[in-house]
């Protein structure tokens, strides 16, 4: 999975700097975000502006679009996989995270059977 974050370069996924194994254990180094959508949604006080939200939706979107694009399919996509970022030069923006990966070099057709 670190291999293959390390090949993505998008500014709507998460981004992985380097990975290593300590104690038998794999660990990644990735970009740290404030906080979780769903973080967002449950902790805020005042209904969140449904352009925000629909902002954060798209962006998601675009992860999962430029995803597609590269083969990959997230295996595990939540709300919790759909972080908040904010960025000086754009705002408060969101980036696909918690990614399980199943690489396909093959796309399965819709008559697919298997």
């Amino acid at each position: 999975e670190a291999q293959l974050l390390k090949r993505l370069d998008s500014p709507y996924v998460v981004k992985c700097f380097g990975s290593m194994t300590w104690h038998e254990a794999r660990c990644s180094v990735t970009e740290l975000a404030q906080c979780s959508l769903a973080k967002v949604l449950m902790q805020s006080k005042a209904p969140v502006p449904a352009d925000l939200v629909r902002t954060l939706l798209l962006d998601a979107c675009r992860g999962l679009q430029y995803l597609s694009s590269s083969d990959i399919v997230h295996g595990h996509l939540t709300i919790d996989s759909l972080l908040v970022f904010k960025c000086p030069e754009r705002g408060v923006r969101c980036k696909l995270g918690g990614l399980h990966f199943a690489n396909s070099n093959k796309r399965p057709s819709l008559t697919d059977q298997s």
